[in-house]
């Protein structure tokens, strides 16, 4: 985690011979109270989504952080997953456009064009079907998008004209992302993560209608109001109170949101607090995820005082952990023995046939296969 006393604000002017494609909101014509605005903010997702706890706060949060982003050290992505279609991400995407500073939509987006817009705009990158646009097959674009996290590394080189002269572009702005299913590790554990949900019967919102504006725009206008005059009070450094339960890539996620939370006031403060341990206190990664579950299966070994498991004994004995993730790994569901599989595969392991448990050949894993991964990437 970086010593955020030593950095200055990212001044990011816009180059004066691109033309514009998107502008700020005009202010709003009077004072803003900030707490005020989150509220409104949270309450107008309320009234389209069906949305788990903390989640309507945390987007208000990260929202308003979008009219002020340059001032922190890092911008955390806001990344909208879904367990299958018809959740609702896109909606909340949606609404997230409407409610975010100087948003431009990049689904489709190449990788020159993604650095070249984010180097003269710094707008508030949207960007749905990530699924299916940052998979394996995009490497340049995942690259680019994980660069623009932090200031760090807050740019890309290429070589431009007849000359290939070497020129830095800015990456750095707030994206947000809609996914089924989770993004690779190096976006995701860049990313504030929520996580959205089908509506159940007897649960009732109001119809989002995309062709009207709705009071997005005027929360918009205030956002920006409220980031004009406030501006000052959120110079840097930035030294909120984190929760402990937050690795150290997610406390960066969370600084700037927090720190925005304990400047309006009100319940904010507590409410950021509470939603950073809701959404991220618990591993939200697979990498994060890898080196709890070598942990506990070193522990179930020795407990049981065994040499072998087969792959339904682990992942029930995993389950069986109290507080542990596994009866939840998935979108509220458990672990199964092909996700364990999926997750132990980097480091090597993997089920073999054979019969040691008696006469019938069944797969098994051994102790033996784990003792280097234990050594290796278990902490003492």
């Amino acid at each position: 985690m970086s010593d955020e006393t030593e950095y200055e604000p990212l001044h990011l002017p816009r180059r004066a011979t691109a033309k514009k494609l998107v502008a700020r909101p005009e202010p709003w014509d009077s004072t803003v109270e900030g707490a005020e605005l989150l509220d409104s903010m949270t309450g107008e997702l309320q009234r389209y989504l069906s949305m788990s706890d903390m989640t309507p706060e945390t987007v208000a949060l990260w929202c308003l952080h979008t009219f002020v982003y340059e001032l922190f050290w890092c911008t955390p992505y806001l990344s909208i997953q879904s367990p299958e279609p018809g959740c609702g991400k896109s909606t909340l995407l949606t609404a997230v456009k409407r409610l975010s500073c100087a948003p431009i939509i990049a689904s489709n987006i190449s990788p020159a064009a993604l650095f070249r817009i984010v180097d003269v705009e710094h707008p508030t990158l949207i960007l749905d079907e990530c699924d299916q646009v940052l998979n394996g097959k995009n490497g340049d674009k995942i690259s680019i998008i994980n660069s623009g996290h932090s200031k760090d590394s807050p740019v890309v080189y290429r070589t431009v004209g007849d000359n290939y002269e070497p020129k830095s572009f800015s990456t750095v702005c707030p994206k947000a992302m809609a996914s089924i299913g989770t993004l690779p590790s190096t976006i995701q554990s860049r990313s504030i993560v929520v996580h959205m949900r089908r509506q159940r019967r007897g649960e009732t919102t109001e119809q989002f209608r995309e062709d009207l504006p709705g009071e997005f725009h005027v929360l918009a206008r205030m956002a920006e109001r409220w980031a004009e005059d406030n501006r000052a009070s959120l110079e840097p450094p930035h030294n909120p109170t984190l929760p402990p339960q937050l690795i150290p890539r997610s406390q960066d996620n969370w600084r700037p949101l927090v720190s925005i939370a304990n400047l309006v006031g009100g319940h904010w403060p507590k409410t950021a607090l509470e939603a950073a341990v809701e959404l991220s206190g618990a591993m939200d990664t697979d990498d994060d995820l890898k080196s709890v579950l070598l942990t506990d299966i070193k522990a179930i070994f020795a407990d049981r005082e065994v040499e072998y498991m087969t792959p339904t004994d682990m992942v029930d004995a995993l389950k069986e952990i109290e507080a542990g993730p596994w009866m939840e790994y998935s979108y509220g569901k458990p672990l199964t023995t092909n996700k364990l599989g999926r997750l132990l595969g980097p480091y090597g392991i993997k089920a073999s046939p054979g019969r040691w448990g008696g006469n019938q050949t069944k797969r098994y894993y051994l102790k033996e296969q784990f003792l280097e991964a234990f050594e290796r990437y278990i902490p003492d």
